[in-house]
């Protein structure tokens, strides 16, 4: 019964630890898997009276599965820019050697509210040679006013050369008359500057 409880447990460590080591390079990542293969290993071997012995071990285990994780994902992430460097031979133009953004779409996952309530706005952009999120802002326009204007938290801290997704909420002020609303995104990386707009209905 113990050996069952203990490969589950064991199984159950290196999944939470995946996403962790995931975000890493493969020499922090086998630093990660030391620490938990450590700590499943003591854990085990607690039960049967040898915590010192089983923590080496699982030490050991760890660090390999989690440098064989980390190198796998920097494969995948050096494969994700080559194939953009592709995509850019194919169409004849130069790789980007400086930052760039351009933001692809912005989509309202409900695009009719009522004033006082939000709604998820999805921001999809690609970007070369980030060395941070961006920088953004966010804009509601009801024609030419503007009804505010501020930053844009971008929630993906990604910063890898790929096409990336942030989630936002997207609010209309209490006491707005209904109508056609325009919901407009600036994102900044480096110099390079790009804007994209929506149209949001107030019901």
């Amino acid at each position: 019964m113990r050996q069952g409880y203990s490969v589950k447990f064991v199984a159950l460590l290196m999944v939470c630890a995946m996403p962790l080591v995931g975000c890493e390079t493969a020499g922090k990542s086998a630093a990660m898997g030391s620490l938990v293969g450590a700590a499943a290993g003591a854990a085990i071997g607690n039960q049967s009276g040898r915590a010192a012995q089983g923590a080496l071990i699982g030490a050991a285990v760890g660090g390999l599965a989690g440098f064989a994780i980390g190198k796998a994902v920097q494969q995948e992430r050096l494969a994700t820019k080559a194939e953009l460097e592709q995509e850019y031979a194919e169409q004849g133009k130069a790789v980007p050697t400086g930052p760039t953004i351009a933001i692809d779409s912005v989509t309202l996952i409900d695009p009719e509210i009522e004033a006082g309530e939000k709604t998820k706005m999805e921001t999809q952009y690609t970007a070369f040679n980030m060395s941070e999120p961006p920088k953004a802002t966010i804009r509601l326009l009801r024609g030419e006013n503007e009804i505010y204007a501020g930053p844009l938290n971008v929630k993906n801290d990604e910063t890898s050369e790929r096409t990336k997704l942030s989630v936002n909420d997207v609010s209309v002020p209490k006491g707005q008359e209904p109508g056609d609303y325009t919901v407009e995104i600036t994102m900044q990386n480096g110099d390079a500057v790009d804007t994209e707009q929506c149209t949001l209905k107030v019901v």
